[in-house]
């Protein structure tokens, strides 16, 4: 989702992805040069529907979302993922890809 906004909306030249594995967490960020977002959509007022999902969904499974808004010159967003939940998703993915090529 928040690739897909940087492409058709940012206007961005350039859009960077960014991924840091840290002994308790894991980053991914994605940073585009863009025009940046609206006002109303970077802070708490009003985030749009796939913002507000992308948030709810992060913090559904303990991690941590943040848009940085640099008006003018881009956008960057950074989703934070516990560790232990990251690795337990990579088994669950790791397990339904076996079973589906084990057919």
């Amino acid at each position: 989702e928040a690739l897909r906004n940087a492409a058709q909306h940012s206007g961005a030249s350039e859009i960077r992805l960014v991924l840091r594995v840290m002994p308790n967490e894991i980053q991914f960020e994605i940073i585009d040069n863009g025009i940046g977002l609206p006002a109303e959509d970077s802070g708490t007022r009003r985030l749009g529907n796939g913002l507000a999902n992308m948030r709810k969904r992060i913090e559904g499974i303990g991690g941590k979302f943040q848009i940085t808004n640099r008006s003018g010159t881009g956008t960057a967003v950074l989703f934070v993922i516990p560790r232990e939940r990251a690795e337990a998703s990579q088994g669950i993915a790791s397990n339904v890809h076996d079973e589906l090529t084990n057919r």
